[in-house]
């Protein structure tokens, strides 16, 4: 009796490994579509639009994000270039004109309305201060405005600051939700126009 329970308890363990194997493989499977695949197609047509409305509108476009900022990027390509002016924190060393440091300072600076907005993958998703980052956007952009945010349903969206659940162009404001790690409240929160619509 007990050698079977013991057979039993055996291959229920390398039942259970077998699952576990297959789930991380799955688990990483996935991931790797997301980042490879599906986040870098929806990078191009995003950047895409904001080149439409910059032939539209003559205005100047700026990027916010390094275009060779990530590993992916260096190593497959760039899916968006430099455009007029590139806003990183550590820089565009590819750009002709491009501003370093804080993003939204270098936002602060630049005149409103005046220029068409494309928003790289993990911009506002690390943002130290969402709201106001937001608002300087659609200051500077005049509502011309792009984000290729991160998709919430992928494993990577969790190492940030807070999940971005929609935002221009897909709808005219911004929702996003704070993961439990940060500071602040962690309901979700919606900012269109300018101003904060909760």
């Amino acid at each position: 009796m007990k050698r079977r329970k013991l057979k039993m308890t055996k291959s229920r363990k390398e039942r259970l490994k077998q699952i576990g194997k297959w789930a991380l493989l799955l688990g990483l499977s996935y991931e790797a579509f997301i980042q490879l695949v599906y986040r870098k197609q929806h990078r191009r047509d995003v950047f895409n639009l904001a080149l439409q409305k910059q032939a539209a509108t003559s205005k100047k476009l700026v990027v916010v994000g390094n275009p060779d900022g990530d590993p992916i990027s260096r190593l497959l390509g760039k899916d968006f270039d430099c455009a007029d002016i590139c806003i990183s924190v550590s820089g565009c060393p590819s750009c002709t004109e491009q501003r370093t440091g804080p993003v939204l300072e270098s936002l602060k600076a630049l005149q409103s309305g005046k220029y068409v907005v494309f928003v790289n993958t993990g911009q506002l998703e690390s943002a130290p201060d969402m709201e106001a980052m937001l608002t300087e956007l659609q200051r500077v952009s005049g509502g011309d405005l792009f984000i290729a945010h991160k998709e919430p349903f992928s494993f990577s969206a969790l190492i940030a600051k807070r999940l971005v659940l929609t935002a221009p162009p897909k709808t005219p404001y911004t929702q996003w939700k704070n993961l439990p790690w940060t500071a602040g409240s962690h309901k979700t929160e919606r900012l269109g126009a300018l101003r904060r619509v909760s």
